[in-house]
């Protein structure tokens, strides 16, 4: 994990990255400058230099859009692409733009800018003939694009939880929201004819607490008003990690700081009577295990399935409709599927343009609204527990900023995990809340799962089947993601080529020198921060890599892009990577795995 701090290597590094980025956008900017065609030169300029100078930051379907837009944006559109670029490279990697080493970085973006500023984008300060550039540290400039990039975008002043409301009969929740006068409901959906006990309504009133933060973000206020909600004090502690930690990458991202944020309001909640119940439930007994179809909780399943009786799987649609790649795997595994459809309110998924330009976007700790719908269910069900399958580099983080670590992953961590179970021993007693694969790591995990050969046609873990627009989805691996790129490297040890390449649909991206950064990211040769998504630790990648590199299948010269990497790790670094495999698949750490099910998890 490394540091963001202006004072590190790191800072250092981004500098002279985005330098180099600039000197090739600026020879590029020259080179149009010297002889600019009448009706298409903006659109030139504006395209190819934020090509070069964004292009290896943003996501693969980001890329996608941009290239998208070089052939078909209209005359307006590199402008608005140019000041995007200027507010995503400092908002969202916290790049100190200021100083005459980055005037050329400005000068690029503001010629771009100039188009859609209305002004002469061949006439002084935009050329280099003006005054040397302009820096996007300089007041012009500066001022310039925080009038016109984003004039409406500043935080909310205050979000508050309105209500959460049961409709028994037909088993939805509908979870209603404030902020600053604009009004929000999400409807989970459970189905009629379960029993709505006491402990179903506190497991609601959860849900209702931490699905707040998917509308608490559009605006990002200082203060949330807890209203009426009843609330327990080791509730709030967990509510103010859930926004503080939960959303780390979210405050990063859009460079604001939550740690201030204040929680008023709220009413002490009454005790939940004991009624006899144990202190845990025995989770051997009808456990219900979420299931995403990757390879984690496929693990968990393959290996509980023989120690349990009556599991199920538990699955959170989207409102009418089902993820084909969930579906499959789902299938082969032949247990019964408990399912809810979460409902998102429509302003937040398709805002007006308005609304766009004003609200702020990023990552939430959807995990943990997972686990608290999950949870419910569990309830409605008469389901002893619900067993995740977060393993043991999910605590791992991602940066440091201001001395907090930053972790994408933070409600699949252990950190969570605990607060969350604390928080139910006390709210819901009769649901059990443990990850069954907590002590194990991402290297062990895909060790087993090399063995389970019904699987590998059907598991999907590329974030592309995911994507909110049906367009942009696919129903099998990308292959150039972060996420193809992990478990491909994961798996390597472990499988022959052959057989990863039919996995990835003839795109193992080992076999892919073009995703060579995104390997050297997660090995950690290059001074970026591990990838905000959901991928090992460095140790693990590194030992894969090594122990891929080891195997007699992988040493002929079409496989001369696996050994370039090993060979950027350095002696030292293979050495120790090579050593520490064999703790990387042995069992470590803490664990909340109950005594009923430790022969099931093979903890020696």
């Amino acid at each position: 994990m490394v540091t963001l701090d202006r004072e590190t290597d790191l800072r250092r590094q981004e500098r002279e990255l985005i330098e180099r980025r600039a000197r090739t956008a600026h020879e590029l900017l020259r080179a149009k400058l010297e002889r600019p065609g009448p009706a298409t030169w903006w659109n030139d300029v504006g395209t190819d230099v934020f090509i070069e100078l964004v292009a290896a930051r943003i996501t693969p379907d980001e890329a996608a859009t941009v290239r998208a837009w070089r052939t078909t944006g209209s005359r307006g559109s590199w402008g608005s692409v140019a000041v995007t670029s200027h507010r995503d490279l400092r908002n969202r990697w916290r790049l100190d733009w200021e100083g005459p080493d980055l005037d050329e970085v400005g000068m690029a973006i503001g010629i771009a800018a100039a188009h859609r500023l209305g002004e002469d984008p061949t006439a002084a300060p935009w050329t280099p003939e003006g005054v040397g550039g302009a820096s996007v540290g300089s007041p012009a400039l500066s001022a310039t694009l925080a009038d016109r990039a984003d004039p409406r975008r500043r935080r909310a002043e205050r979000f508050a939880y309105v209500g959460v409301d049961v409709d028994e009969a037909e088993g939805v929740v509908r979870c209603r929201y404030d902020l600053d006068g604009r009004a929000f409901t999400e409807e989970i959906t459970f189905g009629p004819g379960l029993a709505w006990t006491p402990a179903a309504h506190e497991a609601a009133r959860l849900l209702f607490l931490l699905a707040a933060v998917s509308y608490y973000k559009a605006g990002a206020p200082p203060v949330v008003d807890l209203g009426a909600t009843p609330v327990r004090p080791g509730e709030l502690d967990l509510l103010r990690s859930f926004y503080v930690d939960g959303l780390g990458e979210f405050a990063v991202r859009n460079d604001l700081d939550l740690t201030g944020i204040e929680l008023v309001g709220g009413r002490p909640a009454p005790p939940v009577p004991a009624a006899g119940q144990p202190a845990r439930p025995d989770a051997s007994t009808r456990p219900l295990i979420p299931f995403g179809g990757g390879l984690d909780s496929i693990v968990t399943v393959e290996l509980l399935r023989s120690h349990v009786t009556d599991p199920a799987l538990f699955v959170v649609d989207r409102a009418g409709y089902r993820f084909e790649s969930i579906e499959r795997a789902a299938a082969v595994t032949g247990l019964p599927v408990v399912r809810a459809e979460r409902e998102i309110d429509p302003t937040l998924v398709r805002p007006t343009d308005d609304e766009r330009a004003r609200w702020f976007n990023g990552h939430v700790p959807v995990t943990g609204i997972i686990s608290a719908i999950a949870v419910l269910a569990a309830v409605l069900h008469g389901r002893s527990a619900v067993v995740m399958s977060n393993e043991w580099s999910a605590s791992s983080g991602n940066v440091r900023v201001g001395g907090r670590d930053v972790n994408h992953q933070f409600s699949k961590s252990e950190t969570f995990e605990a607060a969350w179970r604390a928080v139910l021993a006390e709210a819901v007693p009769t649901v059990d809340y443990f990850s069954f694969l907590r002590p194990f790591s991402e290297l062990w995990i895909a060790q087993r799962f090399a063995g389970m050969h019904a699987f590998h046609p059907v598991f999907h873990s590329c974030n592309r089947a995911f994507h909110l627009d049906p367009a942009e989805r696919l129903d099998h691996w990308c292959g150039e993601c972060d996420k193809c790129v992990f478990i491909d490297l994961i798996l390597s040890p472990f499988l022959p080529r052959t057989e990863l390449d039919a996995i990835f649909d003839g795109r193992e991206p080992l076999a892919n020198p073009a995703l060579a950064d995104r390997f050297r990211r997660l090995l950690a040769t290059v001074d970026d921060p591990k990838p905000f998504e959901c991928v090992g630790d460095v140790d693990e990648c590194r030992a894969a890599l090594v122990l891929a590199a080891e195997r007699a299948d992988r040493n002929g010269p079409e496989h001369s892009f696996l050994h370039q990497l090993v060979d950027e790790l350095g002696p030292a670094a293979v050495e120790a990577a090579d050593d520490g495999s064999a703790r990387l698949l042995r069992p470590m750490g803490v664990h909340h795995i109950p005594d009923a099910l430790l022969a099931a998890a093979p903890l020696r």
